[in-house]
């Protein structure tokens, strides 16, 4: 209930995301050097883009679903948000750009 006051529109999109980020690689871990705490950001990640829930399309058909999958994700795990953010805004979002005016 809570989260519908805190997170208002797509809800169903987020509790099908955050299900799809439930167990295996989605498991907390703890302790783990940086180079294991890189790979793990980038399986997850890899694990996310592999749901086919986000698209860097979602950035100019649906803008808000895009910030949404950003938010969950990135409240599921930081390390993972940030690589979202940088593979989907800032790579994919100018891949989408060239070639239009």
């Amino acid at each position: 209930a809570l989260g519908s006051i805190i997170h208002r529109g797509y809800e169903d999109y987020r509790s099908e995301l955050l299900m799809a980020m439930e167990g295996g690689v989605f498991e907390p871990r703890y302790d783990l050097a940086l180079a294991d705490a890189r790979a793990l950001a980038q399986q997850r990640l890899k694990a996310v883009m592999d749901t086919k829930l986000v698209t860097v399309r979602d950035l100019d058909v649906s803008p808000l679903l895009f910030f949404a999958a950003h938010e969950a994700v990135g409240t599921m795990d930081g390390s993972t948000g940030t690589k979202l953010t940088v593979q989907m805004n800032l790579f994919g979002g100018t891949l989408l750009r060239l070639g239009k005016a």
